[in-house]
């Protein structure tokens, strides 16, 4: 149970790592809330069969005399029930520390592990016994989560630009200051995605200047991607999604297919060029202007993605 406990909890963290540094609340926040469904779901069915079979497996684990069955077969059912908030708080535990909060990540081991347990496993083996042990599991994991609540409720209050359990800045989303949408591999969809960021970009009330560069980065970044990774494969996509704020546009692409890494190509333009003619000739010359009128352009590859996170 534990190893899928820590599977689950442990898979969050790449994932949530991505996503937040692409500021993507809404897939950080569908990552963790699939992972507390799953999680809570398989702990569900673990606790449930381990009732139903705790004699059986006592006995096979040579625990075959009535005495020795009366004390595990209690402790196996009741400990069984604190898997569930386990899995959560692991969960949570891999959360706070991918985004930062070590604190408050560390603070959660520390009290589930020690400072809850070992009082409530005194209180709770006064008011019932030796079976009382086993139930204050169950007890610190509860515990646990109530500190949680509490200690992200303090923090909302000083930080109130966050939102939640997850201490997640949902503005952008809010005030429709983002845009998702998937573009077909090919140069005609390629330019029909302008017409969409064009209209987004006025919403935004972004200048002349922001508009253009966005337009430009989706248009050249796309028509790369469709020329590089999907060669003579027409029936894939590539995910868009733009987030803009106050103090920087973030445009990320993503998409599966071959490796390409649009930055090593464009170093390789530029050493295969005599001249910047030849470069300004070349099909990166595009590329070549993003990179000078943004702020960061970075490439990545996670769980077999191609990853292009461009900020203006």
């Amino acid at each position: 149970a534990q190893a899928i406990i820590s599977g689950i909890s442990q898979t969050v963290s790449p994932l949530v790592g991505v996503f937040y540094g692409e500021r993507d609340v809404l897939s950080i926040k569908k990552v963790v809330f699939l992972a507390f469904r799953y999680g809570i779901i398989t702990m569900a069915i673990f606790s449930i069969s381990v009732s139903l079979f705790a004699e059986p497996i006592c006995l096979a684990f040579n625990l075959s005399s009535p005495e020795q069955l009366r004390i595990a077969v209690p402790a196996l059912i009741i400990s069984s029930i604190s898997l569930l908030g386990a899995v959560v708080n692991n969960i949570f535990i891999y959360y706070y520390m991918t985004i930062g909060r070590t604190s408050i990540a560390n603070r959660i081991t520390l009290f589930r592990g020690f400072l809850f347990i070992i009082p409530a496993a005194g209180a709770m083996a006064q008011a019932m016994g030796i079976h009382g042990i086993w139930a204050a599991f169950s007890i610190s994991e509860l515990l646990t989560l109530l500190m949680i609540i509490l200690t992200v409720r303090k923090t909302l209050l000083k930080e109130q630009d966050l939102r939640g359990l997850l201490l997640l800045n949902y503005r952008d989303v809010a005030e429709g200051r983002f845009i998702a949408f998937s573009v077909d591999s090919n140069n005609e969809s390629v330019l029909e995605s302008s017409d969409k960021i064009s209209e987004f970009c006025t919403s935004c009330k972004l200048n002349s200047k922001q508009s253009m560069v966005i337009s430009l980065a989706i248009e050249e970044i796309l028509l790369l991607m469709v020329q590089h990774i999907f060669v003579g494969n027409n029936n894939k996509s590539i995910d868009v999604r733009i987030f803009v704020r106050d103090d920087v546009t973030t445009m990320r692409f993503r998409c599966a297919g071959r490796k390409f890494n649009p930055l090593d190509y464009y170093q390789q333009a530029m050493e295969n060029a005599d001249t910047s003619e030849a470069l300004a000739l070349d099909e990166s010359m595009g590329l070549q202007m993003i990179t000078k009128m943004t702020k960061q352009v970075d490439y990545t590859t996670s769980l077999g993605l191609n990853n292009i996170i461009i900020r203006i």
